[in-house]
């Protein structure tokens, strides 16, 4: 039904009704294109030397990895695992890539990924000795610990974003903000970009000057009154976090000076809460029964 134009009259009220379907394939199977952005300078950081633990073992933390490598002391171990944990969580994870290593293992070298920014994390030791005694580092109970904290990162993506039609080209935004992950988020970053034809050159994203920004607010005017892939991204002083994305579909439109209302997009616009098929329906019944009506005169 792509760029099909339906059309009846209501012969009671002279009114011509347009039920218009643009591109409804398109914007169903939209997909928002990548932007890109500026990504968040490399880190160089010193390696942080644990001497709480058996051997030498070196850390290196960076935003949401952690690097480690392990050097096992001259004493003479059957077996080992390395274990870590979030600062003052109840358990250690141990190391599932390694288990219980053999003993001819004398070096560990290793990144940890995934990890949360802005967070301290804990390492330790599980050893089996040669003679079958066993022991754990950090010992219980012990305050001298091996532990490292991740550098704060950028953002994460702003939850629940949604809009409200105002009027004209005009909206409000409303979102709830996420994790600043160590760094206060200090604004937002809004993009858009007209939904085409897929026979049409894809248009790339424009930026957005909002209206009385607040921390979870905004009012926007689109420059277009068609359908329109939108874009937020919460901003910190480390960069910007991945996008929130939202398709704003403008209400229906009297077209100016013909008494023709353009319904687009009418069964998917969000602020009606009826059905196009069943209005439509209705409206040809209605046509109808005027045509019958008409016949019987």
């Amino acid at each position: 039904m792509d760029n099909e134009l339906l059309t009846t009259t209501l012969a009671t009220s002279n009114v011509t009704t347009v039920l218009t379907n643009l591109n409804r394939t398109d914007v169903d199977n939209f997909q928002f294109p990548e932007d890109e952005v500026p990504k968040p300078p490399l880190l160089v950081v010193k390696p942080l030397y644990c001497h709480s633990l058996p051997g030498q073992f070196i850390l290196k933390c960076y935003r949401r990895e952690i690097h480690f490598t392990w050097i096992p002391p001259d004493t003479k171990i059957a077996k080992a695992m390395v274990k870590f944990r979030e600062f003052h969580q109840p358990k250690f994870t141990t190391m599932s890539d390694y288990g219980w290593g053999h003993s001819g293992v004398k070096y560990r070298n290793h990144t940890i990924t995934s990890l949360k920014p802005n967070r301290l994390y804990e390492f330790g030791l599980n050893l089996i000795y040669e003679n079958s005694t066993f022991d754990r580092f950090p010992k219980i109970g012990s305050k001298d610990i091996c532990a490292c904290k991740t550098y704060p990162d950028v953002p994460d993506a702003p939850l629940d974003l949604r809009y409200h039609y105002m009027q004209g080209n005009q909206y409000t935004l409303e979102w709830t903000p996420n994790d600043d992950n160590g760094e206060p988020i200090i604004t937002y970053n809004m993009k858009s970009m007209p939904i085409v034809s897929s026979n049409s050159e894809q248009p790339k994203w424009d930026s957005i000057t909002p209206h009385n920004l607040t921390d979870k607010q905004a009012n926007i005017t689109l420059d277009t009154n068609h359908q329109s892939a939108f874009q937020l991204r919460a901003v910190n002083k480390i960069g910007m976090s991945d996008p929130a994305y939202l398709i704003i579909r403008p209400p229906f439109q009297k077209v100016p000076d013909k008494s023709i209302f353009c319904l687009a997009r009418f069964f998917e616009c969000q602020h009606f809460s009826f059905n196009f098929q069943s209005t439509l329906n209705s409206i040809i019944a209605i046509h109808l029964k005027s045509e019958v009506f008409s016949d019987k005169k």
